[in-house]
């Protein structure tokens, strides 16, 4: 198995950096190393965790050549995997920093937007958005709960339902980033400062207000996926159309 998520201490501030050598599509293995990696920054008590990726891609997103090939029952579990690391991630009970190097579009930029705080390098030749208005795969209730959390109310539309794809300048103007940074030599250290500055934060009141601000709206949302039988719903079937 290739190690496409490696994990690191620093301090007290948890580092997990995605890098599969390619686009850091999520599959199955990702999922697993990704809850791996969250499991021993828990363990490891942190009291902030950076999330990064590799030059030129933070994430491209589910990896779609290989999950619609999946039988229904692995396509379930494999979707199981992605949601469990959406949650322990929009959910974490410390500051969590995205550091974004390249490419974020679809699930990339999902997970992205789980992070509380946001950089990403100022190349106009990357592209964050969600396109899976384009691609025929609609969001599920929880995916739709972090898009709400977390993408300013004015900007949902045109972002979510109209699928525009983004310059990082133009993630920034509309709010989805915090930062944006000039130089890729500046990226992770200006991550690393700003997860330091936030691991000065009472980590027991903010993981207990972060969960009272996002986990009702998130259960109501995994409810209502389980209501609509979302687990057992093909979300690639209606690819093309």
């Amino acid at each position: 198995m290739t190690q496409k998520i490696h994990y690191s201490l620093e301090g007290n501030v948890g580092v997990i950096k995605m890098d599969d050598g390619k686009a850091n599509a999520q599959n199955p293995e990702f999922f697993s190393q990704m809850l791996a990696a969250l499991d021993q920054a828990e363990k490891d008590k942190v009291r902030a965790l950076v999330l990064t990726g590799r030059e030129k891609f933070f994430s491209a997103g589910l990896d779609l050549k290989l999950l619609p090939t999946l039988s229904p029952d692995q396509l379930v579990q494999a979707l199981s995997g992605f949601g469990k690391m959406l949650e322990r991630l929009y959910l974490f009970g410390a500051p969590t920093i995205a550091a974004a190097g390249g490419h974020a579009l679809a699930g990339g930029l999902i997970l992205y937007l789980t992070c509380d705080y946001r950089i990403a390098l100022d190349d106009p030749s990357h592209q964050y958005g969600l396109n899976e208005m384009k691609n025929g795969i609609p969001l599920s209730n929880f995916i739709a709960a972090i898009c709400q959390g977390q993408i300013p109310s004015g900007v949902q539309t045109e972002a979510v339902l109209l699928a525009r794809i983004y310059t990082v300048k133009e993630t920034f103007e509309r709010g989805i980033s915090h930062e944006a940074v000039s130089s890729p030599g500046v990226l992770l250290p200006r991550a690393m400062e700003k997860a330091k500055e936030f691991a000065a934060l009472n980590t027991g009141a903010y993981a207990l207000t972060k969960r009272r601000l996002r986990g009702p709206a998130f259960e109501a949302a995994k409810a209502r996926d389980a209501q609509e039988g979302r687990g057992g719903m093909n979300p690639f079937a209606g690819l093309g159309r």
